[in-house]
């Protein structure tokens, strides 16, 4: 499995957050970029909750192909009315607590950390966040070659010798002031 398009993915998605793209952009490119990528893709709708007095959030929809449907809508309260009489996402028991083992692989990566400039909230954001992203690939594909015996295998290590190029080529490009 090559994670290089999941990465490429993974960075533009996380490009254009920081670019500030307006959300209903930054659904049609990620749902476009999947379908060009190969996911069997027609529809998408993403909501957001806000902390808006009057709409509880926002909600984002893609089709590939041409609809009445604004792209763009917003939501009111869903705690009372007929939307009450579905459940709001509040009452969803929703309790993961979220936790993260790496694997040597993905250590190895993440080691790199130390030649960023972490000295202030934010700073070099973009390559730091670019590095985890790495690490986690590694750590994928070292999970997937353990299940199937295959850490020895030749594939395998074209892989995370790519992924490992790959970080130390971001930590050796100098940081960017827009980084700040």
């Amino acid at each position: 499995m090559d994670p290089t398009p999941r990465l490429h993915l993974m960075n533009w998605l996380a490009s254009q957050g920081l670019a500030g793209t307006p959300e209903n952009e930054v659904i049609r490119g990620f749902c476009e970029r999947c379908r060009a990528g190969g996911l069997e893709l027609s529809r998408s709708v993403a909501f957001i909750d806000t902390l808006h007095p009057i709409f509880e959030g926002r909600g984002f929809r893609w089709n590939d192909t041409a609809t009445n449907e604004s792209d763009i809508f917003e939501y009111g309260s869903t705690g009372e009315g007929p939307a009450s009489r579905s459940g709001t996402a509040s009452s969803i028991a929703f309790n993961q607590l979220a936790s993260y083992t790496p694997t040597p692989a993905g250590r190895r990566i993440w080691k790199m950390v130390a030649q960023l400039d972490t000295s202030a909230p934010d700073r070099d954001s973009r390559r730091l966040g670019m590095l985890g992203r790495l690490s986690m690939a590694a750590d994928e594909l070292y999970r997937q070659a353990k299940v199937r015996r295959q850490l020895g295998a030749k594939q395998y290590r074209h892989d995370q010798e790519k992924l490992l190029k790959m970080a130390r080529r971001l930590v050796e490009t100098p940081r960017r002031d827009a980084d700040d």
